[in-house]
């Protein structure tokens, strides 16, 4: 996005309608925006002020504004489902992800997580991801670049995590797999001590099979489980109510903090 208060070609342009219904486009020369309400030639955002109104061809009022992460990691092209950006913060919170943190996350997925932990760790950082589907790496990689910016400082391993996983003095390793507990012990000689351990999981099934893994082994401590729920509120002049639709449950997520071995009498 242009550092000026005008649009600009090459912009990530949010289009939102009367209806709270969003597009994103990408501003180009000679490009046009097209939808159900008509379509809008770019030339004609361009050079504009961010926060215009512009209207279609069909004389439909958009509001145009600079996408918010949440806007951009919802609406991008993915090859996989995406962490939810509830999810999102929650998880670079609990990692403790700082700027100039090194990190490690399996998979790589449609790039959204790697995004957030990119913006998080700030160009001073690295991020490591392993992914062993080749096929969605070029979608998740043009993921990357809109999200970021254009940041480059991250590697991406083909190769199965479970055999290939290595490193030293990690921050956070950070694990989206459907068998976290198979890396718990390789993941401790690796994360640094005071750094994490976090796994994103779909059923209470598997988070008990992880956290028994992590209880029972000498080097993991302060394990601990987290959902997040998401519920809006509609607010008008003469009332305010719950949404009756709500992000439930889409996962769980876990931490554990790497220690030093306990002495023992």
């Amino acid at each position: 996005m242009s550092n000026t208060n005008l649009f600009s070609y090459g912009d990530q342009v949010l289009l939102t309608d009367a209806r709270g219904r969003r597009y994103l486009a990408q501003l180009s020369v000679g490009g046009t925006f097209q939808c159900h309400l008509g379509f809008i030639e770019h030339k004609t955002i361009e050079s504009t002020p961010i926060g215009s109104w512009v209207h279609t061809s069909k004389d439909h009022l958009l509001f145009a504004q600079c996408p918010s992460f949440e806007d951009l990691a919802t609406l991008v092209n993915r090859a996989t489902q995406i962490i939810y950006p509830k999810d999102l913060a929650m998880i670079i919170s609990l990692a403790n992800l700082q700027q100039g943190s090194i990190v490690i996350e399996a998979g790589l997925g449609s790039g959204i997580l790697t995004s957030a932990i990119l913006r998080a760790i700030g160009k001073e950082g690295h991020v490591t991801s392993y992914e062993i589907n080749r096929d969605i790496i070029p979608q998740a990689e043009s993921n990357v670049k809109t999200l970021t910016n254009g940041q480059t400082n991250y590697t991406i391993k083909t190769s199965n995590v479970n055999r290939s996983l290595s490193g030293n003095d990690v921050d956070s390793i950070i694990l989206d797999l459907p068998e976290p507990w198979k890396l718990v012990s390789k993941a401790s000689s690796i994360i640094k001590p005071g750094g994490r351990l976090i796994s994103f999981l779909p059923t209470v099934l598997q988070v008990h099979k992880l956290t028994s893994f992590l209880h029972e082994h000498i080097l993991f401590t302060s394990v601990d489980t987290t959902e997040t729920l998401q519920r809006q509120w509609h607010v008008t002049k003469n009332s305010a109510r719950p949404s009756h639709r709500m992000i439930g449950h889409t996962g769980f997520i876990t931490v554990a903090t790497r220690c030093l071995p306990r002495h023992t009498e």
